[in-house]
């Protein structure tokens, strides 16, 4: 029995052997099929083919000619494989189309089979075209502020998903002055977070708000928005006094010497949206008499007056009541009072004259002088100085002495002189003498 099996189970893999050496067939294929013609970037499409073999069929490989962007495949490659046994099969391959494949491709395919003693065989190659319909998905849509502030600065930010792939994406921002595009990013890969800083203007209009919203578009030109997003600017008080809105004014008020006040009120970007009242000021008609000018006029003599002898600058009081009193001589009894009454106004709030700088310049020069004194002292030149000056004195002193005394001994000469009694020559004594003994003989 032993004998018989073990003879049993040699003949039978003598005979497999032979049989299959007998494998002169590749493996046979039929009926290859695609689930689409068209298929959409992100989505799924199956391939099948049904094989047969005469011996045994084994391995079964998807070739695809499809070229990635950055992973180009420009010939037929193997995608996936299967396993297959006995001598007939039907082989099935299931693939998602990936990113980055532009719309419109043809990408090709085929299955090789591979039999038991490596005989193999391809289908012949079949194509289908990519196609890309479905806009980018848009997540996460926001803005960090939902109220804007002059040159405030807020963040919008949002993700997007393609399956293609994203191209860019535009930030369009409508205000008071129109819509236009504020922002363009360049977008890359299957997503992206994107992220927008928009800055408020400085001046608007208050209580007006902006809108924006974010166009996405994918690598094939499909494009999606955001939903309308709107940024809220601050409003001014609808009243900033009884009926007065911003940038109204209230009535004018009773004419006062000449002069009506109103009061306005703002608001704006430059008050932070808080009402500020400014009051605005016009010349009216005056009625006076002139008994009241005249009256005002010695009010503001007597106020300049007081003013002067206090000391006080009263120049511009001066100039008023000069006015005053040349509009008073000319009949112009309103001008006059009312330059009367601005003359008495600016002499009551006159202020001190400035004391005389020279106090302050005597004082320095005195302590230059003694300064110097001491610097002479110490380096012994004041010594010197004293002896050259004191002996120049003495010397002056002699010679003045000397002087007087010549000169007083000249005059003394001249008086003695004029004393003594006129004496006649001997000749004329002679003479006189001879005639009066003559005169005596006779």
């Amino acid at each position: 029995m032993r004998w018989f099996m073990a003879t049993f189970i040699s003949l039978l893999l003598l005979a497999t052997a032979s049989f299959a050496a007998m494998d002169i067939e590749s493996p046979h294929w039929s009926n290859p099929y695609q689930s689409a013609q068209a298929v959409e970037i992100g989505d799924t499409i199956n391939f099948t083919a049904y094989w047969t073999d005469d011996v045994a069929l084994d391995t079964a490989w998807l070739q695809m000619n499809w070229t990635l962007a950055g992973n180009p495949m420009p010939s037929y490659s193997n995608i996936q494989s299967v396993q297959v046994s006995g001598t007939s099969a039907t082989t099935r391959f299931s693939v998602t189309v990936p990113a980055g494949i532009p719309a419109g491709t043809a990408v090709g395919w085929k299955i090789w089979m591979l039999d038991g003693t490596t005989k193999s065989n391809t289908t012949t190659a079949m194509s289908f075209t990519t196609k890309d319909t479905q806009p980018p998905t848009l997540l996460s849509i926001a803005q960090s502020s939902d109220t804007g502030m002059p040159n405030k600065t807020i963040t919008i930010s949002l993700n997007a998903t393609d399956n293609a792939g994203l191209s860019k994406a535009r930030l369009v921002i409508t205000d008071e002055k129109g819509t236009k595009d504020y922002s363009i990013r360049s977008l890359s890969g299957a997503s992206a977070q994107i992220m927008f800083n928009y800055t408020v203007p400085w001046s608007f209009t208050p209580g007006t708000s902006i809108t924006w919203l974010v166009y996405v578009t994918d690598m094939n030109g499909n494009t999606v928005a955001t939903p309308t997003k709107t940024i809220n600017l601050p409003a001014c008080p609808d009243f900033c006094a009884p009926n007065i809105p911003p940038g109204g004014c209230m009535d004018w008020g009773q004419c006062n010497i000449g002069n009506e006040t109103r009061t306005c009120f703002n608001c704006g970007v430059e008050t932070s949206f808080q009402c500020v009242a400014t009051t605005q000021n016009r010349a009216c008609p005056l009625e006076v008499t002139r008994t009241e000018a005249e009256r005002s006029i010695s009010a503001a003599e007597t106020a300049v007056n007081e003013a002067n002898d206090a000391k006080k600058n009263v120049t511009l009081a001066l100039a008023s009541l000069e006015a005053a009193r040349n509009a008073a001589s000319s009949g112009s009894w309103g001008t006059a009072k009312l330059q009367a009454d601005k003359a008495k106004a600016l002499a009551d709030t006159a202020l001190p004259l400035p004391p005389p700088p020279w106090p302050m310049l005597q004082l320095i020069v005195i302590v230059i002088i003694i300064v110097v004194l001491f610097l002479l002292w110490k380096l012994g030149l004041l010594k010197e100085l004293y002896n050259k000056l004191f002996k120049r004195k003495k010397e002056g002193s002699e010679e003045e002495l000397l002087e007087e005394q010549e000169q007083a001994e000249n005059e003394q000469k001249e008086g003695e002189e004029e004393e003594k009694p006129y004496e006649l020559p001997e000749e004329l004594k002679e003479e006189l003498e001879r005639n009066t003994n003559e005169e005596e003989k006779t």
